[in-house]
């Protein structure tokens, strides 16, 4: 089995995942990206038992939708153009997973969504962009899913008609098993249709105001942030012994000992560790700016005139 190769053996000889077939039809294509988001992000074999297509305008978009669930905006170049939903048992399956490792048992019981449960479906929203942009474009609708990201959740479906264009979409509804006791959740992708881009009332237009057009660029331009706790050098004789349970020490470490850096390893902020609404979270600290001062002389007890005395 894989996993009982060495570290650097399993990495030089990982197999490339993904679509193989150079044409496959748009549900296959978004129903494999499905599974394998779910199996990346939650580590969990569930079932996508059947993807759904069908098309819709702007005043029939919301009845697509699950009246609660975690809803974010899909944007290319910081324009809106789709949505993506996890319904209230998907959410609440995904909650449970990443807390206890095991689908929640309530089977999305009625409640309403709370701002803590768009920060930890988020990441998987994240996943499922990722894998479906890669695996869309080998299906027909390569240029539709180029360029997507993740954008603002969408607190309210009423506002959706001040966030697109009324044009057409496609909607595309998974099903997925999550267990026994928790039922199915769904997950909804929306996506333009025909037109790869859906213009937002508020978008910012090409004008004459560069000034104005390049800090909006420069805005919504996406961004990453590192958290780093710690870094410390390691030998790839090292890396390869790693195994299950190993024990690495970091010494000197504390909770105020977090640094926030870029891709590219620039320093940004300190910052202490901690907790928020039950998650691990980071708090920015104030940098303590470098303080040099000169060392006052102590004075002597011995009178000048002893000084010289002793001198002579």
């Amino acid at each position: 089995m894989s996993q009982d190769l060495p570290i650097i053996r399993r990495m030089l000889g990982a197999a490339k995942t993904g679509l193989s077939e150079p044409n496959v039809s748009v549900q296959v294509g978004l129903q494999l990206a499905m599974t394998r988001a779910l199996d990346q992000f939650l580590g969990q074999k569930l079932e996508v038992l059947e993807t759904v297509q069908s098309t819709c305008t702007l005043a029939e978009l919301s009845g697509h939708l699950a009246e609660q669930g975690a809803v974010f905006q899909l944007l290319r170049e910081g324009r809106p153009v789709g949505l993506l939903q996890c319904d209230l048992a998907m959410t609440d399956a995904i909650i449970s997973f990443l807390t206890t490792g095991q689908p929640s048992g309530n089977g999305g019981e009625a409640r309403d969504i709370t701002d803590t449960d768009r920060f930890i479906t988020r990441p998987f929203a994240q996943s499922c962009i990722a894998a479906l942009v890669q695996d869309l474009a080998k299906t027909p609708l390569h240029d539709v899913g180029a360029g997507i990201s993740i954008g603002p959740p969408v607190v309210n479906l009423k506002d959706l008609p001040l966030i697109f264009k009324d044009t057409s979409f496609l909607a595309f509804q998974h099903l997925i098993n999550l267990s026994q006791d928790s039922g199915e959740g769904k997950v909804c992708v929306v996506l333009p249709n025909i037109e790869p881009v859906i213009d937002a009332p508020n978008a910012l237009k090409s004008s004459e105001d560069w000034e104005q057009n390049i800090t909006y660029a420069v805005d919504h331009a996406p961004a990453s942030l590192n958290v780093v706790l710690h870094r410390f050098p390691m030998t790839i004789g090292d890396i390869d012994n790693l195994t299950v349970g190993t024990v690495m020490p970091i010494f000197g470490v504390t909770a105020a000992s977090v640094k926030l850096e870029t891709a590219g390893g620039y320093h940004v902020a300190n910052a202490r560790l901690g907790q928020s609404t039950g998650l691990r979270a980071v708090r920015i600290e104030p940098t303590l700016p470098m303080h040099i001062s000169e060392l006052e002389t102590p004075k002597s007890k011995i009178k000048d005139d002893q000084l010289l005395a002793a001198a002579i």
